[in-house]
């Protein structure tokens, strides 16, 4: 995806923040659509989790162009549940 394709709030995104998203559907074994707060996004899925519908994720901003996204360690994710963490 590149610059000028990218939806006015992942325009917003800066390096290492991390934000909730939303997994929408899994189009194959790598490959699934996240939502991030109604903007819909395929990506691929290079790490060893497997993802399912109606999954929320924690990402953390790697790049901005081209948009790289990591997903973050359970270990590392906030205690308290329902809070959106952005850096």
């Amino acid at each position: 995806m590149t610059w000028g394709e990218m939806k006015p709030h992942l325009r917003s995104l800066r390096i290492g923040q991390k934000i909730w998203a939303l997994v929408e559907e899994v189009m194959a074994q790598n490959e699934v659509v996240i939502n991030f707060g109604g903007d819909l996004v395929r990506v691929l899925n290079m790490s060893s989790r497997i993802l399912r519908a109606g999954q929320r994720v924690l990402l953390e901003v790697q790049t901005i162009q081209p948009l790289q996204l990591k997903l973050v360690s359970r270990s590392q994710r906030p205690t308290a549940r329902n809070l959106d963490v952005t850096a």
